[in-house]
């Protein structure tokens, strides 16, 4: 039921129907039998004359597989190439092990969407820790977040001379000390009350 709700939410607001508008976050959180779902009943009600192919696709192959795993990275820059970038994102995610890096990559510089790109690489490193081991994870991140935030995130953040975020992102990355740098940068441009916060921040991390 809660399901339905987002993709009811999804659509509203993109004017999408139920099953294009929810595919990445479905598919990121490990849900693509309920989109497949979604897809069938987008196409029985015709409100979207492409769902029929999209459930085809995903119910008919084996994301494990290699063949599984092809098709997803075929059809995904096949979506790439019509401009359907949140489509093609979430195919990237069909994929298992997830296509992490082109998911990401079409989250930041096509969505414009960091905070999606960090959730790919975050649930990714959750779906491989189930099956993995029990070895207790110690960092704040997985590997793909890991690499996501250093290879995707932070040179964008930097570039864009977002000091605030990049410090968030170097804390995820369990970088105190690059964090406080980021942060001292900022507060120079900053109130003084909102400069003192950095400077305690500054104080504690250092």
């Amino acid at each position: 039921e809660s399901a339905a709700e987002v993709a009811r939410v999804a659509r509203k607001s993109s004017g999408a129907s139920c099953s294009r508008a929810a595919a990445l976050p479905f598919v990121a959180a490990g849900r693509a039998s309920t989109l497949a779902s979604l897809a069938k009943s987008d196409a029985a009600q015709g409100s979207d004359p492409t769902a029929a192919k999209f459930a085809m696709l995903l119910t008919s192959f084996d994301f494990e597989s290699e063949r599984g795993i092809n098709a997803a990275r075929k059809n995904a820059f096949s979506l790439l190439g019509k401009r359907d970038f949140s489509l093609a994102a979430a195919v990237f995610c069909l994929a298992n092990p997830v296509l992490v890096k082109d998911a990401a990559q079409v989250a930041a510089d096509k969505l414009d969407d960091v905070d999606a790109a960090f959730a790919i690489a975050r649930l990714a490193d959750d779906n491989e820790r189930g099956v993995s081991s029990d070895r207790q994870e110690t960092r704040p991140c997985g590997r793909h977040a890991r690499k996501v935030l250093r290879k995707i995130i932070l040179p964008r953040l930097e570039k864009n001379g977002d000091h605030a975020m990049m410090a968030l992102a170097l804390v995820w990355l369990n970088r105190p000390v690059a964090a406080a740098i980021a942060l001292d940068e900022l507060s120079s441009c900053l109130p003084h009350v909102v400069r003192e916060s950095c400077d305690d921040f500054n104080r504690i991390f250092s």
